[in-house]
């Protein structure tokens, strides 16, 4: 056989080992993230529309204003701050279900009165937002 033919065997194996090896590796890491990935969003589903939709109903008052403090969609929703209207139309759409959805509105509601009265402002407004 061929000397340089021979080397190029040998690396060529050497290489593939060494992919095969690294794209496994990979694999295994991939795994362990995605049980994080649906943890942190098995409350958030998405309709027909393409909307990202929180369903809390469901649970506990404790569990629904946990989850809520920590969603994205409640980041979203501060983000429209002070337009109360449009905060508002996000929840109708945002929010699956009717216990907690009316709830949410009723507190847009009181925070708005006491955000245009002048009572607060935008920092404890914002603040409000955070149930417990």
């Amino acid at each position: 056989m061929d000397k340089p033919l021979f080397f190029f065997i040998i690396f060529a194996f050497i290489a593939g080992s060494f992919l095969i090896n690294s794209l496994e590796k990979l694999d295994e890491n991939d795994k362990t993230l995605i049980p994080s990935k649906i943890e942190k969003n098995k409350y958030i589903i998405r309709n027909s529309l393409g909307y990202d939709i929180l369903m809390i109903d469901n649970l506990s008052e404790k569990k629904q204003n946990e989850i809520w403090n920590n969603s994205p969609i409640k980041n979203e929703i501060i983000n429209s701050f002070p337009n109360f209207e449009i905060m508002k139309e996000k929840v109708d759409i945002k929010i699956g279900g009717n216990i907690f959805k009316i709830k949410l509105l009723n507190k847009i509601n009181e925070i708005d009165i006491k955000y245009t009265s002048g009572d607060i402002d935008r920092e404890q407004a914002i603040k409000s937002l955070n149930l417990k």
